[in-house]
């Protein structure tokens, strides 16, 4: 046999934090470790989640769209797609992250976030911030936008806390 083809984790992949409010309550991966083309089907009910609707953040494009559109899907053969999976809800929220969250706080329109190390960090955001603090200090991130979110870059010099105020 050749394992599982669909599996996931009850946390982002990014982060230890189960069930956290402002982060994705599933990481999916799908394998289609065939040689030919593999159809896939997906439910909130078969990732154990609460029935709602859900948002699914592709953590190598980065494009956020409705888990709706994955509900019957093909992967080309010995290929993989990995999402972050979120409720769809109007609080701000991570979609994704490339460094590992240690901590998050969130509360209305206000997160506060540590971050494990430095480095150079990217994260996918539901709502654009209207402003960034690194370590209590005000700063200028880069924020773009991106497929159905808004992506923040920000050097960290270490392991930090930043904070986002949305509008």
């Amino acid at each position: 046999t050749l394992g599982p083809a669909v599996w996931f984790l009850n946390t982002p992949h990014f982060s230890l934090l189960e069930d956290t409010p402002g982060l994705p309550q599933r990481t999916l991966a799908v394998f289609n470790l065939q040689d030919d083309e593999r159809s896939f089907s997906l439910s909130p009910a078969k990732l154990r989640l609460p029935e709602a609707e859900y948002v699914a953040t592709d953590v190598w494009s980065l494009a956020t769209g409705p888990l709706a559109a994955f509900r019957r899907f093909t992967l080309p053969g010995r290929s993989s797609r990995l999402l972050a999976l979120s409720p769809k809800t109007s609080r701000p929220q991570i979609l994704d992250a490339n460094m590992k969250i240690e901590a998050l706080e969130a509360s209305g329109r206000e997160m506060r976030i540590g971050i494990a190390y430095g480095g150079d960090l990217t994260l996918v955001l539901s709502r654009k911030p209207a402003a960034v603090r690194l370590d209590g200090r005000a700063v200028k991130a880069q924020v773009r936008r991106g497929v159905g979110n808004h992506v923040l870059e920000l050097r960290l010099p270490s392991a930090s806390q930043v904070a986002l105020r949305f509008a």
